[in-house]
């Protein structure tokens, strides 16, 4: 019976990873994502919102440290406007933009998706701004969730009717130094924020062995999505083997922590060839593994053991806010040439 119940679990594992690549592909031709998860019979999750007069509004990558993010949220406050901003040129390249709105898709269910507005121009920026409006216009409190590099989106979307306004931001460096986050973003925070709270990552997790990832923090992520989210888990999974891939490519400028000396550059480029999983389990095992950049280790590891696995990184925003974490006070100062604050 547990051999029949194993298989069993295969067989649906792959009829559910099959049905998520017809989706991601007929997204890539410009179907519809509800008409696709129909036809395909992805399910989503139904996730009430809990009542209140205030209002979230998420501003987003929706990688997957975002999707916990605002699953997190939502268990606070609804969520009421999300602006997923795109990077087609650096991040979302390929099939990446795609299988990010699976993704949210089926973790969040499609009704949520209709409070998302894609910002790739000013006229997205236009759209969003006015999807915000309309949300925080009766609001007691708008919370503002900055989880994203600004890419001079901030000024137009960071406009709120509402006289109470809390900005909560993620201040890792990849998002807040230039050309990432402009001065004109950084502005708009300082203008709207009553008050901000910034999240910096090395401070929050420095000394912190369970807090370098997702699965440090929580080792049964992957088995538990499986579990209660079968669909969410694979497209998680579909989603990491590309855009991780791209994360840890041999090569990638920040992938080490040193630079190689000429014999380690011969035996990386021989190994780059490898399948993405084999190139991985040969970087973790082999004599290049001290040479990593730690906060490449998990996510090198990940696809090296087929686990789940990512950043901390923007869920460590709504876990400050839920767990009583000591907050320092005082003024906020950004250096755009490195993306740190104080």
């Amino acid at each position: 019976k547990t051999n029949q119940l194993g298989t069993l679990a295969t067989q649906m594992a792959g009829e559910i990873a099959e049905a998520i690549t017809q989706v991601i592909e007929g997204l890539r031709v410009g179907g519809d994502l509800r008409a696709l998860f129909e036809q395909h019979g992805v399910r989503t999750p139904q996730c009430p919102a809990p009542p209140s007069d205030e209002v979230a509004v998420v501003y987003t990558d929706l990688e997957p440290d975002d999707i916990f993010a605002i699953l997190c949220i939502r268990k606070v406050r609804p969520v009421s406007a999300v602006v997923f901003t795109v990077d087609r040129e650096k991040k979302d390249t390929g099939s990446i933009l795609e299988k990010k709105l699976v993704m949210a898709a089926t973790a969040f269910g499609l009704d949520f998706m209709a409070s998302m507005v894609i910002v790739e121009s000013p006229s997205d920026q236009e759209k969003a701004s006015d999807l915000i409006r309309s949300v925080a216009e009766a609001a007691s409190t708008v919370f503002w969730y900055v989880l994203a590099p600004g890419r001079g989106n901030l000024t137009v979307l960071l406009r709120s009717p509402c006289q109470s306004n809390r900005v909560f931001l993620y201040s890792g460096s990849f998002n807040t130094r230039e050309p990432n986050m402009h001065a004109s973003d950084v502005n708009a925070i300082a203008a709207l924020a009553n008050p901000l709270t910034d999240l910096a990552s090395f401070v929050f997790t420095a000394g912190h062995p369970r807090l370098r990832s997702l699965a440090a923090l929580w080792p049964e992520v992957g088995e538990d999505c499986l579990q209660v989210n079968p669909w969410f888990a694979q497209a998680w999974r579909i989603f990491a083997l590309e855009f991780n891939a791209c994360l840890i490519h041999h090569q990638h400028p920040k992938l080490f922590k040193e630079p190689l000396a000429e014999d380690e550059k011969r035996l990386l480029k021989s190994i780059g060839e490898l399948s993405t999983q084999e190139y991985c389990r040969e970087l973790i095992r082999g004599p290049l593994a001290s040479k990593l950049a730690g906060y490449k280790v998990s996510t090198v590891r990940a696809l090296a053991e087929g686990l789940y696995d990512g950043p901390l990184c923007d869920a460590l925003v709504p876990l400050a806010e839920t767990y009583d974490v000591e907050l320092k006070c005082g003024f906020w100062v950004l250096d755009p040439k490195t993306g740190h604050t104080r």
